[in-house]
């Protein structure tokens, strides 16, 4: 959500292709945006783990990964480095694969304070609402 209302953009939008689900996709570009495998210990939780991964860990249904930062993928929506550096620590202590290592609610307050360095004129521009 949070990238959502700095860019106007999903962070995820997956997509099928010929040879892939929907769902197959979304694991994808998590693990792309990421740049994380999911863990055994991640997929051993998984009751559909059979359905959508190998026995290494591996996608079974989308061989190549083209992993992208989540600076990256924000700059290309026009956010600023500095803006983008400092949203994409929070985003990514939410988005880890494995939720035990995820930050909690109050941690993130605690460490990332909401105190980005963006300004009220750079958010205004990406919103796609007129104010």
């Amino acid at each position: 959500m949070t990238f959502e209302l700095l860019t106007g953009r999903s962070l995820f939008h997956p997509e099928a292709g010929e040879t892939w689900r929907v769902e197959d996709d979304h694991l994808a570009k998590m693990a792309e945006l990421t740049g994380d495998d999911f863990s055994d210990k991640v997929l051993a939780k998984s009751r559909k783990r059979d359905e959508y991964f190998d026995k290494t860990g591996k996608l079974l249904r989308i061989d190549q990964l083209f992993p992208m930062s989540l600076e990256q993928a924000m700059t290309n929506y026009g956010l600023q480095a500095v803006e983008a550096a400092s949203a994409a620590a929070f985003i990514r202590a939410c988005l880890h694969l494995d939720s035990e290592e995820r930050s909690s609610a109050s941690d993130l307050l605690t460490i990332h304070g909401w105190k980005w360095p963006i300004s009220a004129v750079s958010l205004a521009s990406q919103c796609p609402v007129e104010i």
